[in-house]
């Protein structure tokens, strides 16, 4: 049973039911009734699916389809596998019965990630080829360190930070100084906490301060840019072997980040 599946491979107790979601005549039944929640646990349940083969994943589209027993939704999206030295890129697609949560004939609407009354704003559960995996809320014990927002895929993990450090009047494009400070920072934590770190290009534009790091073997990117009167800031880690089409994904991952902050 796919559940026990998911539970047994990644500690989640998904509220599913139903079948493999392989075909529109056994599809997932996500037990839910919010949509926002529905379309968050359909990407959770091709995560887990994608986690457990080591599959890099990105999502391509969402439509309804005719199931036996009423409208479904299936979701396409696209994954890279390696054999031997090939890589391929092909599209799968799974089906889910969202009738306790989506009225019939639509779709479940994106997956976001609310970050909470404090902060104001919602992140995209999927940053190209990473994943949300959870957030730590640093206010109660930090106050002006907003929040942390942990994204994943093989070999691959990124960290996004919203925050406000207590200030008002925080935008990159009127105040650049201000921006290049936080970012100039954030580079330094960064050698405090991998050591060995090299620069190995700057890739600052407009309204976007952004590096890219040699860790060791690693390859690490930082980019930092504001939102909403708050700095939003994304860390990425490829760990080693760096190939070619990790690192593919990783320069994609960098471009998403850099397209949700209108740079």
């Amino acid at each position: 049973m796919l559940k026990e599946i998911i539970k047994n491979a990644t500690g989640r107790d998904l509220p599913i039911s139903g079948g493999s979601g392989m075909e529109p005549d056994d599809p997932v039944i996500i037990d839910v009734g919010d949509p926002h929640a529905a379309s968050r646990i359909e990407m959770e349940v091709v995560h887990a699916l994608s986690t457990k083969l080591g599959l890099y994943w990105n999502s391509i589209s969402k439509e309804v389809v005719k199931g036996l027993y009423g409208p479904l939704e299936k979701l396409s999206y696209e994954v890279k596998r390696v054999e031997g030295e090939q890589v391929f890129t092909e599209t799968r697609s799974m089906y889910f019965d969202l009738s306790k949560a989506v009225p019939a004939g639509e779709r479940s609407p994106i997956a976001m990630i609310w970050l909470g009354e404090r902060v104001g704003l919602s992140l995209p559960y999927e940053l190209g080829w990473l994943h949300f995996t959870g957030m730590i809320d640093n206010e109660v014990e930090n106050p002006g360190l907003g929040v942390s927002v942990s994204y994943e895929g093989p070999r691959l993990r990124g960290t996004v930070f919203v925050y406000d450090r207590g200030m008002e009047g925080i935008d990159i494009r009127i105040r650049p100084d201000g921006a290049h400070r936080e970012f100039m920072e954030a580079a330094s934590d960064m050698q405090k906490i991998y050591g060995e770190v090299r620069e190995i290009r700057d890739i600052s534009k407009p309204g976007l301060y952004g590096k890219v790091y040699g860790v060791g073997s690693a390859v690490g990117v930082l980019q930092l840019s504001t939102v909403s009167g708050r700095f939003i800031l994304c860390r990425l880690m490829l760990e080693p072997p760096v190939e070619q089409h990790s690192f593919g994904c990783l320069q994609q991952s960098m471009s998403f980040f850099t397209a949700m902050v209108g740079a």
